[in-house]
């Protein structure tokens, strides 16, 4: 929200948005200060004073990208009519009031939901200090059929942060992460776009791991790792196993399960053979068993 061009440059900021909500069916009428947080291209954080015009100028530029996600779907919206620092509820039905430029999404047995069709939508949303958009993950205007699936992984409020640093300990990943610009405050994208494919399947292996569960199930966890990744992947496994936890591995790489004890060989779907995993190396390969190293060693 720190574009530069929402600052500065012709026309006052207001006077662009006011005209493009214009534009936009939704005139904009409230400037209520909104602090947003802002990084620079070095990860460096700051705070700027972001205007409720400001916000609907964002919603109208961003519209183009945020529209796939959100239209024509029933969307509970954070607003924040006070400002950020102000109180914050939840708004998902119709209320007094409401924008005509947000449509009602029938969900069955249950009220009405909101929901924006277009960027007046959003300018509309803005205009009542709207600040975050939480889509149904259904398919457009079909409630009642899913289009995809959202995991929120975000941390507890009340999460220790010396808990963080052990798991990323025992998933050897805490040299890495110390290594980076900021250490563990550097930003590292949505996705950890920042990150390599290697250095995104370490880190989540830490979080797989913190708070020490009992069942860890990794999915291809060193699928896009090198040597050193596989080493500390196979620690880590070994790490799990020694405190009396249980690691389930799925794999097509075979380095993947070096600390595993039982293996389970499936083809087309069904279970092949499953046993002691040096039983079941030699039932597959027959005599030329050989054993399973990492790669560089």
């Amino acid at each position: 929200m720190a574009e530069p061009s929402l600052v500065g440059g012709g026309e006052e900021p207001e006077e662009r948005v006011i005209e493009a909500a214009h534009r936009a069916g939704m005139p904009v009428t409230s400037h209520e200060i909104y602090p947003a947080v802002a990084y620079g291209a070095d990860g460096v954080q700051g705070v700027v004073e972001m205007l409720q015009t400001e916000l609907a100028r964002y919603m109208e530029m961003a519209a183009e990208r945020i529209l796939p996600h959100v239209a024509d779907r029933p969307t509970s919206i954070i607003r924040a009519p006070d400002g950020i620092e102000g109180e914050t509820f939840f708004q998902r039905h119709a209320m007094k009031g409401s924008s005509p430029r947000l449509k009602l999404i029938d969900v069955k047995q249950r009220t009405p939901y909101l929901a924006a069709s277009d960027v007046g939508g959003l300018v509309a949303i803005a205009q009542s200090g709207g600040i975050e958009l939480h889509p149904w993950g259904c398919k457009p205007g079909d409630p009642e059929t899913p289009e995809q699936l959202t995991f929120d992984l975000d941390p507890d409020e009340g999460l220790d942060f010396e808990d963080v640093i052990a798991a990323a300990r025992l998933a050897n990943v805490h040299d890495l992460i110390s290594s980076l610009p900021n250490g563990y405050d550097t930003q590292v994208g949505t996705n950890g776009d920042n990150l390599s494919a290697g250095q995104r399947q370490r880190v989540g292996l830490a979080r797989a791991l913190y708070g020490n569960p009992f069942l860890v199930v990794l999915d291809e966890p060193n699928a896009n790792l090198d040597a050193e990744g596989d080493a500390a992947l196979t620690d880590s496994i070994r790490a799990v196993r020694e405190r009396g936890g249980i690691v389930i591995v799925v794999a097509h790489r075979p380095s993947a399960v070096i600390a595993v004890d039982k293996l389970l060989f499936m083809k087309g779907g069904r279970q092949v053979v499953f046993g002691p995993k040096n039983e079941v190396l030699k039932q597959i390969t027959g005599d030329n068993v050989q054993p399973i190293r990492n790669p560089g060693t």
